[in-house]
């Protein structure tokens, strides 16, 4: 069955089917491609789609004020092609505050991503007993072992965390961090003190949730990542309220969160057809990735790839949907061969790959850095 715009019964705006909706083998659609065609099930509802110009000027859809877009090929040009003599020192140096006993690996991840991401430096702050398994699990990565933080990081080290955040880019905070009562308050003094760009996954955002009141109006940059579970705790919804409608969930928490675009909360809600929503209110869809992400690890990756992006010094909006696409890019290189079953580590290995491919074959780009 061929469906003209969208299939009956598929919300264009959000994905929910109403009541009842009518699959397609195909989809033509006019004009641009809607938030309904990529988020919540619509991918699975309309089959191929093709998006068919119909002579409306660009001119009229930029008078339309649109605010949304979806993340498709042209994202890649977001990236800036190196010059020949530079160094490591041209691309950032980024600390990732993560893991604690029993949850190294997802510090390790975040880790290997910014590196994969092509960020110059990345070094690891960690609880000082878990150190050697930092400095075994990544050895191109620097390492702080924290003497005050055994098994998990604590307030006692904000001085020295605070100190070595000297000469630093960007920072991730939160994947394997725990809850620990030492920790959330190392969390919230951070969030609420750094004016360096941070990113806050994982724990980061579940200590953040519970105390939500801290969240709007940061003193510097903030992404958050967080899953339809995060999202839930972050808003006070519950997850079905969440996914039923997920770019007004997404929209509404950057709103009450402040609109300053230098010193607000850009959102990347995950999921099929992630979103991200920036602090002026624009947004896009993403338009990769497939389910062969949903694994363990996939979000550790995610959040060192756009801290990675941050520290080179990409914009919050650039880093965020960069590192998005490029994500579910690189799972989709793998998906073909591997529907199911293939790791977050591996995700992180096909990075370089498929920035190197777009550049051969879009070698007239000559945005340096």
């Amino acid at each position: 069955m061929t469906a003209v715009d969208i299939p009956s019964g598929l919300d264009a705006d959000n994905g929910r089917i109403l009541g009842g909706c009518a699959p397609a083998d195909l989809t033509a659609t006019y004009g641009l491609v809607k938030p309904g065609h990529v988020m919540h099930g619509g991918a699975d509802l309309i089959g191929k789609l093709h998006c068919v110009d119909i002579g409306i000027p660009p001119e009229a859809v930029s008078r339309a004020g649109l605010h949304g877009e979806t993340l498709g090929r042209r994202t890649m040009h977001l990236l800036k092609k190196r010059k020949t003599a530079a160094h490591k020192g041209n691309f950032g140096h980024l600390l990732v505050l993560a893991g604690s006993e029993g949850k190294t690996g997802a510090a390790i991840l975040s880790g290997l991503a910014a590196l994969r991401a092509g960020t110059g430096l990345v070094t690891l702050a960690v609880p000082h007993e878990l150190n050697p398994i930092f400095e075994a699990g990544l050895v191109e990565a620097m390492t702080i072992p924290l003497p005050n933080s055994a098994t998990c990081l604590s307030i006692d080290d904000y001085d020295l965390i605070r100190d070595r955040l000297q000469g630093k880019d960007a920072l991730v905070i939160g994947p394997g961090l725990g809850t620990a009562a030492e920790t959330r308050e190392l969390v919230l003094r951070l969030y609420r003190e750094l004016d360096l760009p941070m990113v806050v996954d994982a724990d980061g955002l579940n200590i953040l949730a519970m105390d939500p009141d801290r969240i709007a109006r940061p003193p510097g940059p903030r992404i958050l990542t967080p899953h339809p579970g995060e999202m839930a705790r972050l808003t006070g919804l519950t997850s079905g309220e969440v996914q039923a409608d997920r770019l007004r969930a997404a929209r509404r928490f950057t709103a009450d969160t402040g609109t300053d675009v230098d010193n607000g909360v850009t959102l990347i809600l995950k999921g099929a057809g992630t979103i991200i929503c920036d602090p002026d209110g624009s947004w896009a869809v993403n338009t990769t990735g497939n389910p062969g992400m949903a694994a363990g690890g996939m979000g550790d990756v995610l959040s060192g790839l756009v801290g990675g992006l941050l520290a080179q010094g990409y914009a919050p909006a650039a880093a965020a949907r960069l590192g998005v696409y490029l994500h579910g890019l690189a799972a989709d290189r793998l998906a073909p061969e591997r529907r199911q079953g293939y790791l977050a580590s591996e995700v992180a290995a096909v990075i370089p790959d498929i920035i190197t491919m777009f550049f051969k074959q879009e070698p007239q780009q000559r945005s340096y850095q």
